[in-house]
């Protein structure tokens, strides 16, 4: 995370990003992850990109490599050859992993670069790192300015520290190909095994339905408690194999939002009659509050029904008894809450529990089931609508959800 004194420069202002990028859900994306830390600038391609950069000085600028008009490289011999821009730090995100491109920017001037799809964290990280550098390069140059010194010891001393910095360089570049490298392994993994399973589980599935119908009978009767078990724990298996597959589809970048006008209402309905038994079972009250100018909203259907099935599921299963209420309107985007009566959560645990496979207990006392990957799945594909995730909650006294969407 972002902290004040990395987003700000010494003088107290806003540090200035430029991104540049012709595709409008990067810099959608962009805007919503970085506008809060920092005065963002957006350009659609590297012409535009270019009389941004000459007009008003941005302190790092993030640009796309494929684009029309001007592309990355291009737009990078042309920042290096101007004695304004030329120690501007540039990040490059580029799809194609390919490590000559990769030794060419970094040639002609390029301080990193960022392989499509990436993580939200590791942007910022990224961000954090080079202005950080920045600043201490510009701190240094002050410091330096002000002081007369013999010529032979600054220069002693300005190729010590850069060997320093080239050296910290270094070291970060092979600890993140290497983050990058099980990063990669990670995901491959998760989704092997995930669309492994799906097959033997059908299988499963198939073969329990068949022993429930030869023990129920003609006579209706109820299934034995063992048929009921089984039941209950294949659901429990489905259930932490698709949220493997949402979390590994997510990661891998093949989210690809299609917005289209929805029914809300209609959409809730339907998700409520996919949680009836397991809110019956817990004797839990449901309440349902749509406002008239929410009913009809354009957004991905598919993602809007992930997200709220992560919540409304999650409510469920950290919730005894009581109440859930799922409530939608509009103010400035189309704002979703997930509230429940249940055990809440640790102030000092709520952004824990949005990273991958964290939960609302800790570990070593862990009695609810689940790999904890739902809020992490409901965080990126907020963000993947140009959105954001926030939480209220207390220990003991329930949790309320926030998802503001665009529409």
């Amino acid at each position: 995370m972002t902290t004040a004194g990395e987003s700000e420069a010494p003088t107290g202002r806003k540090l200035r990003l430029l991104a540049i990028d012709d595709e409008p859900r990067i810099l959608r994306l962009m805007n919503a992850v970085l506008s809060g830390s920092y005065e963002l600038a957006v350009a659609g391609d590297g012409e535009q990109g270019l009389s941004l950069a000459l007009s008003g000085k941005p302190d790092l600028i993030l640009t796309d490599f494929n684009m029309p008009k001007m592309t990355g490289q291009e737009l990078l011999r042309r920042l290096r050859q101007e004695p304004s821009l030329e120690d501007v730090p540039v990040i490059v995100l580029t799809g194609h992993e390919d490590d000559q491109l990769r030794v060419d920017l970094l040639r002609n001037g390029a301080q990193d670069f960022l392989v499509k799809p990436f993580s939200v964290e590791e942007l910022r990280v990224r961000i954090a790192n080079l202005l950080r550098v920045k600043q201490a390069r510009e701190l240094l140059q002050d410091e330096l300015q002000s002081r007369e010194r013999d010529i032979g010891a600054l220069v002693a001393e300005v190729a010590a520290r850069r060997a320093a910095l080239q050296a910290a360089l270094e070291t970060a570049q092979v600890a993140r190909d290497q983050a990058e490298r099980a990063s990669q392994a990670k995901t491959t993994f998760l989704a092997l095994v995930s669309h492994e399973l799906r097959t033997p589980l059908a299988v499963l599935r198939l073969t329990v339905d068949r022993l429930r119908d030869r023990t129920t009978g003609p006579g209706g009767g109820g299934a034995p408690s063992e048929v009921q078990r089984m039941e209950a724990a294949l659901d429990r298996l489905k259930s932490i194999v698709d949220g493997v597959i949402d979390y590994t589809t997510i990661q891998s970048g093949r989210l690809d939002p299609r917005p289209e006008r929805t029914d809300l209402a209609e959409l809730v309905a339907t998700l409520r009659l996919t949680f009836e038994l397991q809110i019956e079972a817990k004797g839990l009250r449901l309440d349902i509050d749509i406002a008239e100018e929410a009913r009809f909203v354009t957004v991905d259907p598919r993602i809007l029904r992930l997200i709220l099935s992560n919540l409304v599921g999650n409510a469920i299963k950290y919730t005894d008894r009581g109440f859930l209420q799922l409530r939608a309107h509009i103010d400035g985007g189309l704002v979703l809450t997930v509230r429940d009566s249940g055990r809440g959560i640790d102030p000092l645990d709520a952004q824990r529990i949005f990273e991958p496979f964290e939960h609302g207990e800790r570990i070593e006392n862990k009695t609810t089931p689940g790999v904890g990957l739902g809020l992490a799945v409901v965080r990126d594909l907020a963000a993947a609508l140009g959105g954001r995730v926030s939480l209220t909650s207390e220990k003991g006294t329930g949790s309320t959800f926030t998802v503001v969407l665009p529409v």
